[in-house]
């Protein structure tokens, strides 16, 4: 079953519109590597894509587990041709994030508590995001696999943030429950994304959907690809969730629409 309980346009407007969008390029723009330090002792590795705008709309990207950062790599820059600034980050363990002052880090033996200090990280990266320019009122964070349950876990406590995107979002993944924090969110809108024969995720989909009350966008997609690898799977994944993306937080400036 697919329902869509916030649909302002109708996808094939989305689609015909995604051509403009995917053939709108900055004329200037760059990707940044820097370290930020968290809670913990750990520095986190993360990468900024900057457009050329004055007050894009802000993204932060979250890897799932056993991946990097640079599997948001091929969307963020589109996202960044899109006009929209944004920053992914290596959670805790992962990539450039290995180590805390404290020691290794191995999240296969992470509590769940420890996956959920990865909310701390989250906060720093939106810190970050402001002083590179994001706009504050337009604020969005999309995860993939468990960071699509810690996203919502932070978007939850943050008002800030104004649309999140959960890509093979489960129940609970390594301790870390979806449901509680679906609970708390509500009054923003929400994007949901799983493949038909991913059946965890594509069930935990259904069922989120079923708890929300409003603003819940939900896309089912043929196959089993997971987290990240579904926007690989599927190349108009990518573009929808920006054109869903701009329905809410507005048409960056400089793009064509």
């Amino acid at each position: 079953r697919e329902k869509a309980v916030f649909r302002p346009l109708p996808l094939v407007f989305c689609l015909l519109a995604g051509v403009a969008l995917g053939g709108c390029r900055a004329e200037r723009a760059g990707a940044r590597d820097l370290n930020f330090e968290s809670t913990g002792g750990y520095a986190v590795g993360a990468t900024l894509y900057t457009p050329q705008a004055a007050r894009p709309p802000g993204l932060i990207l979250l890897h799932m587990a056993g991946s990097t950062r640079a599997a948001w790599k091929p969307f963020a820059e589109l996202a960044r041709a899109g006009g929209y600034l944004s920053i992914a980050i290596d959670l805790r363990g992962h990539g450039e994030t290995k180590t805390s002052r404290k020691g290794g880090a191995n999240p296969s033996a992470f509590t769940p508590e420890e996956w959920l200090a990865i909310l701390d990280d989250i906060a720093r990266a939106k810190q970050k995001l402001l002083k590179a320019g994001a706009d504050p009122e337009r604020l969005a964070l999309a995860g993939a696999s468990i960071s699509a349950n810690l996203a919502l876990h932070y978007a939850a406590s943050d008002p800030q943030i104004q649309a999140v995107v959960l890509l093979s979002p489960g129940e609970e993944y390594r301790g870390v429950s979806v449901r509680p924090a679906m609970e708390k969110f509500h009054g923003r809108p929400l994007l949901m994304m799983a493949a038909r024969d991913d059946a965890y995720s594509a069930k935990t989909v259904q069922n989120l959907d079923e708890l929300a009350k409003e603003f819940c966008e939900l896309r089912l997609y043929p196959g089993a690809a997971h987290g990240t690898d579904l926007l690989a799977a599927e190349p108009l994944a990518g573009e929808q969730i920006l054109l869903w993306m701009n329905q809410i937080l507005g048409q960056p400036v400089g793009v064509a629409r």
